[in-house]
């Protein structure tokens, strides 16, 4: 079974329809936002559909609640119109600009991008199939001589992200998501299975709500108890058992040679932590090895990242 474009679409849209909204790239700067009440107040635009999926809007929706769900910032939400004109204002460079006069409703961060993929693939599970003609020979001692071709389906979402700074108009952050789910696998001729593609979507908004999460505020160390573990600033669903992360020393401030603004950018890196129990609030980490310095409380701590992973 095939599926096209339209009826990926239309699918996409069953399932948005069913569902509650409930909802990593290095970042640029380790400072903090300037906070109101103690949060940044951010922004979700609809991202641009270049996939033509037709979730676009229902996607925002995903991000806002799952933004939400951090704790960690005021949302402005808007209607389309107020969207609509948003996205005019950053097509004609109005958005960027340094004397304020962008229509961005009072945010100080935008989050913005694209779907660049969706796609629905019906792929032949082998496995299965082998499985299949094994379990009819033990009981039936022979091949019924029909081919029982067993497949399941993979659908595949991919996008573009970014957290712009509105009073700068630049890209704190920029990265690049996948996210890909499997059916169960099905077979006796009749194609794939089903995919539930409100999950995926929710997963795909709670990973843009931690790009944004931890751009804006670095995970970093809250405490160090007395027997040496670490206690971090954050904790489920951030943060996994396992996870190791670079420790950084102080930040620092140098000059962008080419605007002549102040960059704040992490130290060397000094060690690594790794993650032993996560809860809602927090994690608790041990050095991975003996660290070269002490941790001290409000360094910065980031997700070791693998140079040779390619993004698409």
């Amino acid at each position: 079974m095939t599926l096209s474009p339209s009826v990926f679409a239309l699918r996409l849209a069953a399932a948005a329809s069913s569902i509650t909204f409930a909802g990593s790239a290095v970042a640029q700067s380790a400072g903090v936002a300037p906070r109101t009440q103690g949060r940044a107040v951010v922004a979700v635009q609809v991202f641009e559909d270049q996939a033509n999926s037709g979730q676009a809007a229902a996607f925002r929706e995903m991000v806002e609640t799952a933004v939400t769900q951090t704790n960690r910032f005021h949302l402005i939400t808007r209607n389309t119109t107020g969207v609509d004109r948003e996205r005019r204002d950053q097509r004609g460079g109005r958005l960027t600009n340094r004397a304020g006069s962008a229509t961005t409703e009072g945010a100080q961060y935008i989050v913005t991008g694209t779907i660049t993929v969706a796609s629905v693939e019906n792929r032949q599970d082998i496995l299965g199939t082998v499985w299949r003609q094994t379990a009819e020979r033990a009981v039936t001692g022979a091949n019924s001589g029909v081919v029982n071709d067993c497949r399941r389906v993979r659908v595949t979402l991919s996008m573009d992200v970014r957290i712009q700074d509105v009073r700068t108009g630049e890209n704190r952050q920029a990265t690049s998501i996948d996210e890909r789910l499997d059916s169960a696998t099905e077979c006796a001729n009749v194609g794939g299975g089903q995919v539930n593609l409100g999950n995926l979507l929710r997963n795909a908004a709670r990973r843009v709500s931690h790009v944004l999460a931890t751009a804006i505020y670095p995970i970093q160390i809250a405490a160090v108890q007395s027997d040496g573990t670490i206690i971090l600033n954050y904790g489920e669903p951030f943060l996994t058992s396992g996870t190791v992360l670079n420790l950084y020393g102080p930040a620092t401030q140098v000059p962008n040679p080419s605007t002549g603004e102040i960059m704040t950018i992490d130290g060397q890196i000094l060690g690594q932590i790794r993650v032993v129990e996560v809860t809602q609030t927090y994690a608790r980490a041990q050095p991975v090895r003996r660290l070269a310095v002490q941790p001290q409380v409000g360094g910065v701590v980031r997700p070791v990242t693998s140079p040779s992973r390619r993004r698409r």
